[in-house]
């Protein structure tokens, strides 16, 4: 078996990067839980699992294809798989599950929260079992982790290697990207449901598949070995995720203020009469 050393504060992050991926999700549910619905949410989480699907058949599609698993053309084909598929469905969801049954923007909120929550409880949980695994591994000694593993000796060997090849500060970067991506999720859904109603915002429907993609190259570039620094990548896919966030803010803001002083006037025009 391999030495491996694991210090105590990567031990403690791994606990924390689990806690802020379920907290993100928590206080985002919390912020809007007056003004969405169950069903929203349950709308989301089926999406995102399909999602997943399509990813899994692009991969399949890709091995069969005989791409290669680092360079350029890889780390294009981690971008444009994963935007196609969160797009596709995004849409698809927002047309028929969510558009026709809701009519106000909340309604994308709370899909989106289950769209991208989902996600975040899953990593949650990868982190909180990393957490476990490697708090045992201290705990009790290599000797005897090793004797107690069994058949999972392996797999928890690869584990365990991995995570001594990061820092404490890496896997909360991770975290904080995780974060971001719920924000940025939220964003682009938010930006989809007006481009989808108002005449005027059409040019949205072209403009968020590239922001996605813009938010997915510095992963893409990672995975594809161009980029080796996981703190620029993380900073720069946080840098991006804030900007379309900032660009939602300002369109929710000016088309929910137009809405409320709308309701407002027929309010008065109800009691004029």
């Amino acid at each position: 078996m391999p030495d491996i050393q694991i210090d105590s504060f990567t031990t403690t992050s791994l606990v924390l990067t689990a806690a802020m991926c379920l907290l993100a999700v928590l206080v985002a549910w919390y912020t809007v839980r007056d003004r969405i619905q169950l069903s929203q949410i349950i709308v989301g989480i089926f999406c995102y699992v399909l999602v997943m699907l399509l990813e899994n058949v692009f991969d399949v599609l890709a091995a069969t294809a005989g791409l290669s698993t680092s360079g350029l053309s890889y780390g294009l084909y981690i971008v444009l798989s994963v935007v196609i598929a969160r797009e596709v469905i995004r849409y698809l969801g927002l047309r028929f599950g969510i558009q026709g049954n809701f009519d106000t923007t909340d309604a994308a909120i709370g899909f989106a929260i289950g769209f991208a929550g989902v996600y975040l409880c899953v990593c949650a949980a990868y982190y909180f079992n990393c957490y476990s695994t490697v708090r045992e591994f201290v705990k009790n000694g290599a000797e005897a982790f090793w004797a107690n593993a069994g058949d999972t000796a392996e797999e928890a060997q690869d584990l365990l290697v991995m995570i001594s090849a990061q820092s404490g500060w890496q896997f909360l970067m991770t975290g904080l990207n995780r974060v971001f991506f719920l924000v940025r999720e939220v964003a682009l859904t938010v930006l989809l449901w007006y481009a989808m109603g108002d005449k005027g915002n059409k040019a949205w429907l072209g403009l968020i598949p590239l922001m996605h993609v813009l938010a997915m190259l510095p992963d893409g570039l990672y995975q594809a070995e161009i980029m080796t620094n996981t703190y620029l990548k993380d900073a720069l896919t946080c840098a991006v995720s804030g900007g379309i966030a900032f660009l939602a803010a300002r369109q929710y803001n000016a088309k929910e203020d137009l809405v409320s002083h709308f309701k407002v006037e027929k309010l008065r025009a109800r009691r004029r009469k």
